[in-house]
C-alpha cells in the first residue's frame, strides 16, 4: 500500500504538469496539436507499460514487488524528464 499511494500521488502530480507543459508551451492556433500529440504519448506509454508489467507478473508474490518497483522508477524517471521540460 505504501508504494501504491506514492506511486499514485507522483503520477497524479507529474500528469497534471506535463498536460499544462505542452498546453502553455505552443501558440494559440496550435493548441489542439499540442494537447493531442500529448494525449497520444501518454496513451501509447500506458499500452507499453501495461505491456512490460505483463512480462514481469508472475504467479508469486516476489513478482509483484518487482512490478512495484518497476512502476516506481518509471514514474521517478518521467520526474526527471518532466522536471527538464
Amino acid at each position: 500500500l505504501p508504494v501504491g499511494v506514492l506511486i499514485g500521488a507522483g503520477t497524479g502530480a507529474i500528469a497534471t504538469g506535463i498536460s499544462t507543459a505542452a498546453a502553455l508551451s505552443v501558440p494559440p492556433e496550435r493548441f489542439a496539436a499540442a494537447v493531442g500529440l500529448n494525449q497520444t504519448a501518454r496513451l501509447l506509454g500506458g499500452a507499453l507499460g501495461v505491456a512490460a508489467l505483463a512480462a514481469l507478473v508472475g504467479t508469486d508474490v516476489a513478482s509483484f514487488k518487482d512490478v512495484y518497483l518497476f512502476c516506481t522508477l518509471a514514474t521517478l524517471g518521467v520526474a526527471v524528464l518532466g522536471r527538464r521540460l
